[in-house]
């Protein structure tokens, strides 16, 4: 596997509000769509430096150059700006997972190896040997920085429901 150089984003990142955030970037020119999966994302406070949470892109179509991601917005207060930086996903390894119990079991994802595949253990047993997968995470790139806001609203004063045709020159934009 050849080394995962990181995408280009740009030093401010388009605000987003709710739990969608899309990360416009470019392509490594070291790196071909054939080298990847998907995208890691690091959130930080700007502030402390404070790792809030890192995120998998829930798209992996490499045409469009917008990753996207759900964001931890739990963890997040609106009006703050946050650093993210971007990584590519190479496939991912499988590893034997060891001292397993079944309270550890019912907080991760788990994998079985059965008839030459690996599956998602859907119960535990004390019998079985467990797997967790590990992604191939390549280097962060750049720091962009990123506001998460509210819903946006526009109020437009002196507009009436129901009236047609009443033209005002007093029209003031508040958002």
């Amino acid at each position: 596997m050849s080394k995962l150089y990181p995408p280009y984003i740009e030093g401010s990142v388009p605000a987003f509000y709710g739990k969608k955030l899309i990360v416009p970037y470019e392509m490594n020119k070291t790196v071909g769509y054939n080298d990847i999966t998907g995208f890691k994302l690091k959130i930080m406070t700007v502030t402390t430096n404070k790792i809030i949470g890192y995120v998998n892109s829930i798209n992996n179509d490499f045409t469009v150059n917008e990753a996207v991601f759900y964001m931890p917005i739990d963890e997040m207060l609106i009006g703050q700006f946050y650093k993210i930086q971007l990584a590519y996903i190479s496939g991912y390894d499988y590893k034997l997972s060891n001292n397993i119990t079944e309270e550890i079991f019912k907080n991760n994802i788990y994998y079985i190896f059965e008839n030459g595949e690996y599956k998602i253990a859907n119960e535990f047993s004390n019998e079985e040997e467990y797997y967790i997968q590990e992604e191939n995470i390549g280097f962060y790139s750049n720091i962009g920085v990123v506001k998460y806001t509210g819903v946006p609203s526009i109020e437009v004063t002196g507009l009436s429901a129901g009236k047609i045709n009443l033209h005002s020159y007093n029209y003031v934009g508040k958002y």
